[in-house]
């Protein structure tokens, strides 16, 4: 390689890494949830950027008239994968507000459906057959939520630099809780 083209190879070099945004931080914590932690949701407000997704599969099946996963976080674009594990006829039944987003009759044992999600919001699932099961798809318009895991323990890393809202967010009651945090290199801990 001549002269000119080491320096062209640099310069490429160079300005994409100027280019690449800087993801330095991270936000780690700890929730007082009990039994309830893996039906909460931890997600960053205002981050800059579009993500999708678009290629993504969740999945939501039924065992033992039971949705599992009883409340999940997923991408627009995000398709889930209705799944009845169950002997017996169950439907999913997803609404947005009051509005019907699809009612669809799930036969025993192996039916699959694919649903995508495009917009943010919260869908609440449930099964007409069995009243006592629901579930909640939050769908969030970018990748930096969690779930807290069994003691309440919870991180979401490579943020980008700025001030951000923390929002611990429980679908089944309703229930949203705002910190503000100013993210730059490292952690910064939120207490909910």
């Amino acid at each position: 390689m001549n002269g000119y083209c080491k320096l062209l190879t640099l310069a490429v070099v160079t300005l994409a890494f100027a280019a690449a945004p800087v993801w330095a931080g991270s936000i780690e914590g700890k929730v007082t949830c009990g039994a309830i932690c893996g039906n909460l949701v931890i997600y960053v407000e205002g981050v800059p950027g579009e993500w999708s997704g678009v290629g993504e599969v969740a999945i939501l099946d039924q065992v033992k008239k039971t949705y599992v996963p009883h409340v999940q976080a997923i991408l627009p674009g995000t398709a889930v994968r209705l799944k009845n594990s169950d002997p017996e006829l169950h439907n999913v039944h997803a609404y947005r507000g009051k509005e019907t987003v699809f009612n669809v009759a799930m036969v025993p044992g192996l039916s699959f459906d694919m649903k995508r999600f495009k917009e943010p919001g919260t869908f609440v699932v449930l099964c007409d057959i069995h009243t006592e099961m629901s579930a909640y798809i939050v769908v969030l318009d970018n990748p930096f939520f969690t779930q807290p895991d069994g003691s309440g323990s919870w991180a979401i890393h490579d943020l980008p630099p700025g001030t951000y809202n923390v929002v611990k967010y429980d679908p089944e009651e309703r229930d949203v809780v705002e910190r503000q945090v100013v993210v730059g290199e490292g952690s910064v801990e939120v207490v909910f």
